[in-house]
């Protein structure tokens, strides 16, 4: 149901400039939250617009991705394809002016070139973390960027020391949690697909995952051995070298202007460490489903983390994970 700038679909209404705050569908959603001090709800933040075509009005949704920034219907990116769960934030101050200044700026982003930021910083406007984007979006609209307060964990240095990442490490991150801890948001509305054992599942191994990169430290010796040859690719892309450069940018889907930007290292781990938190929340999601009052008749979630059998096939489910480190 499209009214001027409003929409209600699922029983919440949305308005151009709404902040979107979610969990997705994969399996390794989150992954990267665990380097971060604290508990973190959210894995990924986009930006509600009305973008037109033609005289018609679109309801999407706006976030970068693998290749820069895109748009998805809003019927789609809510569906079970896309999320697991999300939440809704608007500003206090949003008015019709700004929201009209979001819809217009997100049509004009996404026919820019943008790419992928590992560093996170909020300094530049061509390279945007999802957060980031959403933050360039509302400057652009004359609302002012949204400042982070999320940093990451100390105990995660020598880790970061590894990848290459140092640079963020003594610095305020803006992250999607921070959006709803921020008191000029409030919260207008939730949406969940029901996807309960493999949240669940995500949230165990996220946990686990947090302790190593907490409590371990990476030994490049033992990264799979086609790292080297991918962080020779990613040098030559981020130099630019000629024809290379390019010519390797378009092998792995992107170019040289939107290919990510960040330490090649860090860049050549993601798959890797995506893979294998993959691999242990299907595992964890099967067993719980398997034996769901075995596991889920518990009062508390301390209660349920603590079941020693449970702990125990946590463990096994990223030892694949943990080998990775010293």
């Amino acid at each position: 149901n499209v009214n001027d700038n409003k929409v209600l679909y699922r029983n919440v209404v949305f308005q151009p400039g709404d902040i979107i705050l979610a969990n997705r569908k994969d399996d390794s959603d989150g992954i990267f939250t665990t380097l971060v001090e604290g508990h973190q709800c959210f894995a990924h933040v986009a930006i509600f617009a009305m973008l037109e075509k033609e005289g018609m009005k679109y309801p999407s949704i706006v976030e970068i991705h693998h290749e820069g920034v895109r748009a998805i219907p809003l019927k789609v990116y809510l569906s079970d394809n896309f999320i697991s769960y999300v939440e809704v934030y608007r500003h206090k101050s949003s008015n019709t002016d700004f929201q009209n200044c979001i819809s217009r700026e997100s049509q004009l982003m996404l026919n820019e070139v943008h790419g992928f930021s590992i560093y996170m910083d909020d300094s530049q406007e061509v390279y945007l973390s999802c957060a980031l984007t959403a933050s360039q979006l509302y400057r652009r609209a004359g609302m002012g960027p949204v400042t982070g307060k999320s940093r990451y964990s100390l105990k995660t240095i020598p880790n970061l020391r590894v990848l290459g990442n140092e640079c963020g490490a003594f610095r305020d991150l803006l992250m999607p949690d921070d959006f709803a801890k921020n008191t000029n948001f409030k919260i207008v509305g939730a949406i969940d697909n029901g996807r309960f054992y493999e949240v669940t599942a995500r949230t165990l191994a996220r946990e686990r995952i947090r302790i190593i990169w907490q409590t371990r430290t990476l030994n490049p010796k033992k990264f799979p051995k086609i790292i080297p040859i991918v962080k020779f690719c990613i040098n030559r892309i981020h130099n630019r070298t000629w024809v290379l450069g390019p010519w390797l940018a378009k092998k792995m889907g992107f170019t040289v202007e939107n290919f990510p930007s960040g330490p090649a290292t860090f860049i050549s781990m993601v798959p890797t460490t995506e893979a294998r938190m993959m691999e242990s929340s299907r595992i964890l999601a099967a067993v719980l489903k398997a034996s769901p009052m075995r596991y889920l008749s518990c009062q508390s979630w301390d209660e349920f983390n603590s079941q020693p059998e449970l702990r125990k096939m946590v463990v096994k489910s990223l030892a694949h994970f943990e080998e990775l480190y010293r």
